[in-house]
């Protein structure tokens, strides 16, 4: 292709428009009350009042809450340690140090032994619990609390992948061979997720994105270089393989580069955390503006936030083929929806917290730091006014409602993490005033915070309109050029094989834009496995020891040819010193197991079927599609009309649509 070809003005004017719609960071008019009048004085004491109604379920000789899960429990210390960190106060330090004290003496290996909900030990269980350590020590400063994280991470590092390790396609913690690339990119950086199972080769979003948050947050605590080393290797995993262009996805096999793209917030919360922290330590402009797309992405992701900009995740409303809901109501949606304790409603404040410590380390006045806090006041309005009973600070985990009367401890788990941060995001001197809208300046009480959103959005979608319609005029008049050229054209003849509707790029490898697949068995193979990716990762060598343990091998229960899906993680994030926690628990019962298909053999043993790769493009340095190497940008052209499609298509028919309905994901089919 000539530089000075109209085709090639057609690509660099499509790259433009690209960049530009890549980067929306406008509040959505059609969202649901994004500022808050709410003193802060008001908001401590609403959160604080969650806190004091889970305060006396913890079990004092577990340091858990019976009725919630291993790692959701350790989520919800987190949230009490940020809150205590936020407001700058002691006053729950009983719940949360304490607690998890007891918590690692009882489990002083850190793994969760193998129980009725759960066959194998995960690697996701200490990584939840040792971030619950790391904000317990911002919280109290404690530097037992801190000794605790870093033994975790030395544990868990032992299923780390070195780039030795990569270039082999082995690891000690595995009896068989790996891919030493997937989608032309290295694997080295992630972490494997069972730890009782010597063949399995499966990295999920949780681990992978938890261990790089724990990793960050080590390393702003400590400085120690091989936290540094790890972070980046592990972000680079996550960018290069778990990143569709979109959201972080669930799981990849690296047996054979088989993914699964089960859509769930706690696998972008971690890393958004993660990435913060380590964007702000190492000053790297690259991860940063990486992290700003991500946030910009996923917030208006419409299979876990609805128009409206209300969460869904958890509920009858989330709806993804082939993934399965907990509730016994999907069809209808009603209120035993939120009686039920599930992964992704207990879990999806994760992805609140990690949204809230990258605001506390963004530029003031941003663009981005507004957006955050837009959604974040979206969901803590749907908490009291949908959520909730008015002045009954018992919340349902069904966030666009209706309430509930009984006091729901995975309710309260997933509200907290939205308190928290619609406290921090007030200064600790304001008294009556909106939402911020930067980071650290707050509007005067008499300015509309309302004004200056309808404002921003009226803005944002004037630059919208006009960007579009200056793209669709300039690709008319190269269109015109194109046909006026054809015309005078005499020695034109068509190929034996061709015709006027043949691909003129059929034979250039040109990547498919990114996009969520739902769940398959089998998918095509990959044409992008050989190509190669550019970026350098740095070497990182952690223990390679497998510590011994004295549980057995736990082989995952038999069951028909597919298995139920549920969800499981915590995290966390904070304004000045925070950090998350999450993880992604999966069960060998009716919860869990997203990489796989269980299916008995003739013997009356179960076998994993592997699923074979979905295609993805590689990524390039800040998550765009790897361009071709003879023409860089050729490859970029499907994506580019993909993004314009949908920009074209949000943009409003005359009308708005309040509830959001027209942008509800397909419909939901149970499995």
């Amino acid at each position: 292709m000539l530089w000075g070809s109209p085709g090639h003005r057609l690509l660099t004017l499509f790259l433009f428009i690209s960049h530009t719609l890549g980067q929306d960071f406008a509040v959505p008019s059609g969202w649901r009350k994004p500022s808050s009048t709410l003193p802060r004085s008001t908001r401590e004491t609403i959160a604080q009042s969650v806190i004091d109604s889970v305060t006396p379920l913890f079990n004092a000789s577990s340091g858990q809450i019976d009725a919630l899960e291993y790692t959701q429990s350790a989520n919800l210390i987190c949230a009490i340690a940020l809150h205590d960190l936020i407001v700058s106060n002691r006053s729950n330090v009983a719940a949360a140090a304490n607690h998890l004290e007891t918590m690692f003496q009882v489990h002083p290996g850190y793994y969760l032994p193998p129980s009725r909900l759960r066959s194998r030990r995960l690697n996701t269980d200490p990584i939840n619990w040792a971030l619950a350590a790391v904000y317990a020590h911002r919280a109290y400063g404690d530097q037992y609390l801190l000794d605790i994280a870093t033994s975790v991470w030395n544990e868990v590092s032992t299923y780390f992948i070195t780039t030795a390790n990569a270039a082999s396609g082995t690891h000690n913690a595995k009896n068989v061979t790996f891919q030493s690339t997937c989608y032309g990119s290295s694997t080295a950086g992630g972490v494997f997720y069972l730890v009782d199972n010597n063949i399995n080769t499966d990295v999920n979003g949780a681990t992978i994105c938890g261990f790089m948050a724990l990793s960050a947050h080590l390393l702003e605590a400590t400085k120690e270089s091989k936290y540094r080393d790890a972070a980046e290797l592990s972000a680079t995993f996550i960018k290069s393989q778990l990143y569709n262009g979109t959201i972080i996805i669930d799981t990849i096999t690296l047996a054979n580069c088989a993914v699964s793209e089960l859509p769930v917030t706690y696998n972008p919360g971690f890393f958004i955390e993660g990435l913060s922290v380590y964007a702000n330590v190492t000053g790297s402009t690259e991860w940063k503006t990486f992290l700003n797309n991500l946030i910009a992405t996923t917030i208006k992701f419409p299979t876990w936030t609805r128009g409206d900009g209300v969460v869904i995740e958890g509920t009858s409303l989330f709806k993804f083929p082939g993934y399965h809901i907990d509730c016994s109501t999907a069809a209808t949606g009603a209120t035993s929806d939120a009686l039920k304790n599930g992964f992704g409603q207990a879990l999806k404040g994760i992805y609140i917290r990690g949204l809230y410590e990258a605001w506390t380390r963004s530029d003031p006045g941003s663009d981005v730091a507004s957006l955050i806090e837009a959604f974040i006041t979206v969901q803590y309005n749907a908490l009291l006014d949908l959520a909730s009973a008015p002045d009954v600070y018992r919340f349902s985990p069904r966030w666009p409602g209706p309430p509930v009367e009984q006091l729901l401890p995975w309710g309260q788990l997933a509200a907290l993490d939205v308190l928290n941060a619609a406290v921090g995001i007030i200064p600790q001197n304001s008294t009556n005033s909106t939402n911020a809208s930067s980071s650290t300046a707050i509007p005067s009480a008499t300015e509309s915070a309302t004004g200056v959103s309808a404002g921003k959005n009226n803005v944002g979608l004037i630059v919208g309109v006009t960007v579009v319609a200056v793209a669709i005029v300039a690709i008319l008049a190269v269109i015109a050029v194109f046909v006026r050229r054809r015309k005078r054209r005499s020695a034109y003849v068509l190929q034996p094989d061709q015709t006027d509707d043949a691909d003129p790029y059929q034979d250039e490898a040109v990547a498919p834009p990114p996009v969520v697949h739902p769940f398959t068995s089998t998918a095509p193979t990959s044409s992008f496995s050989s190509l190669k990716s550019s970026v350098q990762a740095p070497s990182f060598d952690p223990p390679t020891e497998i510590p011994s343990s004295s549980i057995p091998l736990y082989p995952p229960e038999k069951h028909g040819v597919t298995m139920s899906h549920t969800l499981s993680n915590p995290s966390t994030s904070s304004r000045s010193p925070l950090s998350p926690t999450t993880t992604s628990s999966r069960t060998a019962a009716s919860f869990a197991n997203f990489g796989e298909r269980m299916t008995p053999n003739t013997t009356g043993s179960s076998e994993v079927i592997q699923l074979r790769p979905l295609p993805r493009p590689p990524m390039g340095p800040h998550g765009g599609v790897e361009a071709d190497t003879d023409d860089p940008q050729a490859a970029d052209i499907p994506v580019l009309i993909h993004k314009l499609n949908r920009a074209l298509a949000k943009l409003p028919p005359g009308g708005s649509d309040p509830f959001g309905e027209a942008e509800l994901p397909p419909e939901y089919h149970e499995r």
